[in-house]
Order: structure tokens, then C-alpha cells, then sequence
């Protein structure tokens, strides 16, 4: 059992079962197969880690807007906040493949990136191709995927609205409240291309993702259970 450290729009719960057991997320443009094994985590926890969160590059997805991205390299002054879902290795590899565009089955994850520390490059031409490996959280180790094109933090894009308040809505289930949410989202690079003030990140936030609110609807999934690591 690995954590997968989810730091964008996964951090909400709906869309990020989806990658699990398949199917298509409010405001989503493709139907996702979901992992070979489609058991639920049956944990989360509240985590950081020491890497700088910026949004960049072009999706598909969200019509040609940024998607996020950490930096490879640990950072003392930057806090980047994750949701760790806990998985088989199995299905990480599976949670790859399909950020990268690719059906499950198609990453393989080798047991040096698993157990050391660091950043390790996959073989492929996804969006997510490096696999960074950060620490122990009860015993399990901590993993993520980023892009491996370093010269994307210097060339952010902003976001579309919907991504945003997803990532919003995930910080939301973390526990956070608006306030918190708007200063952190804030000092995301790129962010401001959408909202350059931090009211107007405010007033976008507060609208529920798709004008609805998210609803998680599967058997034995318990929303809010949650471990805290640091």
C-alpha cells in the first residue's frame, strides 16, 4: 500500500474516485476507465509537502487552460498542501497512466521509485511523466506525479474557473475554510492570470464546482475519513 499525494483538482473526492472506478466527472470532457482494481482507498490524510505549486502547460480537458504541477526540487520557504489517498501500487500505476492520457495498465512503477527518496522520469510523452517519492506517512511511502518539463514554472497559465473550484472544494473537504482557502489559492503562480485579485478568487470560489455540490455516491466509501500526517 502506497499514498498518492494528489495536490490539483484530485484533491476533491469526487473526482478523484473516478480515476478509481471509472466514469466521468462533473464538468469532465472523457469518461475515465478507472483502475484494474476498482477498491476504494479506504483512507485519506491531510498532508504537505516541500514543493512549489504552480499552474502551467495546456489541457485538453479544461479547454487549453493550466493545469498543477509541483516543483521536483524540496523548497524550505514553500508548503504545497496534498491529500493522500491510499492505494495498492497497482493502482497508483493506474492513477499514472490515466493523468498521463494512457489506459491502466500502461505504467509500470519499479520498486526503486517505491522505496528511496527522489524523482524518477517515466518513459512517456504524458503531462505527468516524473515520479517524485517523499517520505513515510504510517509506514506507507508518500508518491506524486509532476511534469518533468522544468521550464514550465517559469511559463504559468491560468486555470480555468471549474478547476479551481475544484481544487477549491477539496481544500474544503481537507477542513480548510474560505478564507484559508482564497490566501493559499492566491500564491499559486498562475492563478492570478484568472482572478488578479483575491476577492474576486474569493467570490469564484465560493461557487460549488458545476454549480452544484459535488455528491459522492459508491458502497463502503465513508466521505471524511480521514488519518492526519504532516
Amino acid at each position: 500500500m502506497v499514498f498518492y499525494a494528489a495536490y490539483g483538482s484530485n484533491l476533491a473526492e469526487e473526482r478523484f474516485l473516478c480515476y478509481v472506478r471509472g466514469g466521468r466527472p462533473c464538468g469532465g470532457k472523457t469518461d475515465l476507465k478507472g483502475c484494474r482494481d476498482k477498491t476504494l482507498p479506504t483512507a485519506n490524510a491531510i498532508h504537505e509537502l516541500p514543493f512549489k505549486l504552480f499552474i502551467a502547460s495546456r489541457s485538453k480537458s479544461w479547454d487549453g487552460h493550466g493545469v498543477a504541477f509541483v516543483g521536483t526540487r524540496p523548497r524550505v520557504d514553500e508548503a504545497c498542501a496534498v491529500r493522500l489517498w491510499l492505494l495498492t501500487e497497482r493502482q497508483l500505476a493506474d492513477v499514472v497512466a490515466q493523468e498521463n492520457g494512457l489506459p491502466p495498465g500502461n505504467v509500470q512503477l519499479s520498486e526503486h521509485m517505491l522505496s528511496r527518496d527522489g524523482h524518477y522520469d517515466l518513459r512517456l510523452a504524458g503531462k505527468y511523466g516524473r515520479i517524485i517519492r517523499r517520505g513515510v506517512v504510517d509506514g506507507r511511502p508518500v508518491l506524486t506525479c509532476t511534469t518533468a518539463d522544468t521550464s514550465l514554472q517559469r511559463r504559468p497559465r491560468a486555470p480555468a474557473s471549474g478547476y479551481l473550484r475544484w481544487m477549491a472544494q477539496g481544500l474544503r473537504e481537507m477542513g480548510w475554510r474560505d478564507e484559508r482557502i482564497a490566501d493559499y489559492l492566491f500564491e499559486v503562480r498562475g492563478v492570478r492570470r484568472l482572478t488578479p485579485t483575491r476577492d474576486s478568487l474569493s467570490d469564484l470560489i465560493s461557487q460549488p464546482p458545476c454549480g452544484r455540490e459535488p455528491q459522492v455516491e459508491d458502497e463502503g466509501w465513508e466521505p471524511g475519513h480521514q488519518t492526519h500526517g504532516r
